[in-house]
């Protein structure tokens, strides 16, 4: 587990923490279920999660850099909801405001994978990946629930509203 001195010494270094703390949370048994994971393994990963839910608030605490992972399929059914977005929720349970937890699955994650200049800003140029939801998760994260529209890389790659001319239509940033 990650103690306050490794978390520090991670701190001081710029070194990510990647948590999946669904991983460790009771969400994590009907997954485990879904792919066939033993019975020990799912014990093993409950039993981790009081020590795996305090690093992860010592992290927020501390000031690590963190990236959002989930270490399930990003639209994994978790909850209610999808791993990621159940993922980005539990940030903000163990002490980050909204707009960090949104940070880490966005910029946080373009600057940890080494594709911060190719996405995410809005700038004339790079790839537009938006999301419209109902809300507004900069103040209340579970309005990432209600995801209504997703542009990946300048494509629509889903509309429940029928808001876009067509599908296949690509936009960027002017």
């Amino acid at each position: 587990f990650l103690t306050e001195e490794v978390l520090q010494k991670m701190k001081e270094k710029g070194v990510w923490l990647v948590p999946t703390i669904v991983v460790s949370r009771p969400c994590m048994a009907a997954f485990s279920e879904k792919i066939g994971a033993p019975a020990w393994y799912v014990a093993r990963a409950l039993g981790a999660g009081k020590q795996h839910w305090a690093s992860l608030q010592s992290a927020i605490k501390l000031g690590v850099r963190i990236a959002l992972g989930t270490d399930q399929f990003p639209y994994e059914p978790n909850e209610g909801t999808t791993a990621t977005v159940r993922e980005a929720e539990f940030y903000v349970d163990a002490g980050m405001t909204p707009v960090q937890a949104l940070r880490t699955a966005t910029v946080e994650a373009a600057t940890l994978l080494g594709i911060s200049d190719q996405v995410e800003t809005g700038e004339k140029g790079k790839l537009a990946d938006l999301l419209v939801v109902d809300g507004d998760p900069t103040r209340d994260i579970t309005a990432l629930r209600g995801v209504r529209l997703v542009m990946k890389g300048g494509r629509i790659v889903r509309d429940d509203l029928n808001l876009a001319p067509r599908p296949s239509t690509t936009l960027a940033a002017r």
